[in-house]
């Protein structure tokens, strides 16, 4: 799951559902999860609704994900994130990505705990 957080008119246009759709692409190349699965979610939000240093980087990212996954692998999908973003006119030092790493016993899906589900999630792409 992740959600985009911009302030308006701090970032040139940009289609939200292609920073969406490169977010997902990201996250489904990066951490291997079904195609149908990321959630992506945007919002932007009025300039006066923002108190923010002047070096606040214009575009947050936030990923929920299942905890488990190493380093290297998160250090793709920040480097991933920014390449797509950056192909979309978003220039690569205004994109921050904070990864929120989630125990799976802290996740429930339809009211069952996910350590329970087959949810066909790889923690570890990078140890095959």
């Amino acid at each position: 799951m992740a959600h985009i957080e911009m302030t308006e008119g701090r970032v040139a246009p940009v289609d939200a559902k292609k920073l969406m759709a490169a977010v997902r692409r990201a996250m489904i190349e990066v951490l291997r999860i079904p195609p149908d699965d990321p959630l992506v979610r945007l919002s932007t939000f009025p300039r006066d609704h923002v108190l923010a240093p002047a070096r606040m980087r214009e575009v947050t990212v936030h990923v929920l994900m299942f905890a488990g996954r190493p380093e290297t692998t998160k250090n793709r999908l920040y480097a991933e994130v920014a390449n797509r973003f950056e192909a979309l006119g978003v220039p690569r030092g205004d994109v921050l990505v904070v990864v929120h790493d989630v125990p799976v016993a802290n996740w429930g899906v339809g009211g069952v705990p996910a350590g329970d589900l087959d949810l066909d999630i790889v923690l570890a792409p990078d140890a095959e």
